[in-house]
């Protein structure tokens, strides 16, 4: 077996870093990064290419991932890595016509209304409720934790449909537009100031009936779904070499306050990059990348 990347996998590399270091600062300034890699094709490079995606490769999906996650760009929307492919596995080819399109052009932003201030970990406790009336879901209840929501177009919801049901079932996923009647979004203000999450309040929020995602009372294992998208991927670990890494450099160059010597720190790979570290993890080791780095060498270091 070959733990090598193709040279053509390579020289994509090299393309998706050129186009951070041109990109990525422009965008800092206000213009919108995602949606020139929608122009590109690469927001929803993952996806068959009879929904706009390209249907790439899981090897260049790989190396995409790790360089914008390595140097901290937004190499996904929640439409694009999460939202889009429930819809492609659950939704009715209405809600593919209407929304897919949109998704692959950057040109609707999504929340996620799954956690409530009682249901958390165990969400399947979740107590917004839907009533069905006539061609509308009636909603009412909280959420809690959305990150968005005071910019989002959507929201994926859970809402509880079946009240009598055991609490994984009669649970249904609806897509939300935010301008409806009755939503109230309530940032909540961090200690820095920021308020990246917010708390969404539903008064009769009246929701057509064709916004229901899979079959009523099966939304758990539609968010699951949901849910497995979210959570797979390279990202958080690259995103974690990095930070790694820059705590690595930070002991290497300051000195220890009661002027001991600090224990050194061996590196583990050459130069660094989202290619040039081995993590050593219980005893066993693995390259995340095998590839080379942006033009600044990094510290790397052996767990």
């Amino acid at each position: 077996m070959e733990f090598r990347f193709s040279p053509e996998d390579e020289a994509f590399r090299q393309e998706v870093r050129a186009f951070i270091r041109e990109e990525w600062p422009k965008a800092r300034e206000g213009a919108s990064f995602t949606k020139k890699l929608a122009a590109k094709g690469w927001l929803t490079m993952s996806w068959p290419p009879e929904y706009g995606g390209q249907g790439a490769p899981h090897m260049r999906q790989l190396v995409y991932n790790e360089e914008m996650a390595y140097h901290r760009a937004p190499g996904q929307t929640m439409g694009a890595d999460r939202v889009g492919p429930t819809l492609i596995l659950f939704g009715t080819e209405e809600q593919k016509a209407r929304f897919l399109p949109a998704i692959v052009r950057d040109e609707i932003t999504w929340c996620q209304g799954f956690s409530e201030p009682g249901s958390g970990s165990d969400l399947a406790s979740l107590q917004t409720r839907a009533v069905r009336d006539g061609d509308s879901w009636v909603i009412n209840g909280q959420k809690i934790w959305t990150s968005n929501a005071q910019r989002a177009d959507y929201m994926i919801l859970l809402a509880r449909t079946d009240p009598d049901a055991p609490k994984h079932r009669g649970i249904t996923y609806f897509l939300v537009d935010m301008k409806l009647p009755g939503i109230t979004v309530r940032p909540l203000v961090q200690m820095t100031g920021q308020a990246g999450f917010n708390e969404v309040f539903f008064d009769d929020v009246r929701v057509p009936a064709d916004m229901v995602v899979g079959e009523v009372n099966r939304g758990w294992y539609v968010s699951t779904a949901t849910l497995d998208f979210e959570r797979s991927g390279i990202g958080r670990v690259i995103g974690g070499l990095r930070t790694f890494e820059e705590v690595v450099a930070y002991a290497k160059s300051t000195p220890a306050r009661d002027g001991r010597e600090r224990h050194a720190l061996r590196p583990a790979g050459g130069a660094g990059g989202a290619g040039g570290h081995r993590h050593r993890v219980c005893g066993g080791a693995a390259d995340v990348v095998p590839g080379g780095v942006d033009a600044e060498p990094r510290a790397g270091a052996e767990l």
